[in-house]
Formats: structure tokens, C-alpha cells, sequence
């Protein structure tokens, strides 16, 4: 999904058994294998301690959003959602690809680093 996703703000409290998912796709999208490859998006993560319900917020590079309830779900089932608009994106940059159009193109394809927020909410 890192091609197509330019922000992930990720929200929960990190005691709460039922944020497993997110911390699973909070480790993933940190790995060095995804930062290297596109270190242009923007992880943001909102630690909270009063038990808010957990949640994934994706911006995607043509701005468009979405919120994912993240409680009790597993990282597949999670990213089984987000992979739904990430997808259309990808198809939609193939065909204007083959029709010579400028294309949204897939965020982080060099630059600077990513950057990584991690808040505690009050």
C-alpha cells in the first residue's frame, strides 16, 4: 500500500489488547524495509492513554481518505481494507500510464526521508 498511501495516522492506546492489528501495521509500516523504499510518507502516530478506539486515518496521494475501525481486527483484515482504494488508485495510474497522461505516481519515490509523529494524547 506504501506506494499509494502518503500519510497513515495511526490512533490507540497502547495497552488495549484490542489494538493488536494496529500495532502489528505500526511495526510494519516503521520497518526498514518499507522506510527505505518510500521515504516520503508520513507515519503519524497518536498514542492515547484513555482508551479512545482504535483507528487507522490514510491519506492517499490524490488526497482522497479514509478511516479504518481497527478494534479487534487483525493487520490483514485492516489492510484488506485499505488495500480496496489503493488498488483502484494503482489500476487508474496503469490505464493513464498506457494512455501517455500524467499519472498521481506513487508517493515517497525518492527525496529527503520519512518522518515519523508520535503524540500522547491528553
Amino acid at each position: 500500500i506504501a506506494p499509494f498511501v502518503k500519510q497513515l495516522r495511526l490512533r490507540f492506546d497502547p495497552m488495549d489488547v484490542r489494538a493488536g492489528g494496529l500495532r502489528e501495521l505500526w511495526r510494519h509500516a516503521e520497518g526498514p524495509g518499507v522506510r527505505s523504499k518510500y521515504p516520503a510518507y508520513l507515519v503519524d502516530l497518536q498514542l492515547d492513554e484513555k482508551m479512545c478506539d482504535p483507528t487507522a486515518e490514510v491519506t492517499f496521494v490524490n488526497d482522497s481518505a479514509m478511516t479504518v475501525k481497527a478494534e479487534e481486527k487483525s493487520v490483514t483484515d485492516i489492510l484488506e481494507e485499505i488495500m480496496q482504494p489503493a488498488h483502484e488508485l494503482m489500476m487508474a495510474d496503469d490505464v493513464a500510464a498506457s494512455s501517455g497522461e500524467a499519472t498521481t505516481g506513487p508517493a515517497g519515490g525518492g527525496g529527503a526521508g520519512g518522518r515519523m509523529q508520535t503524540r500522547w494524547g491528553a
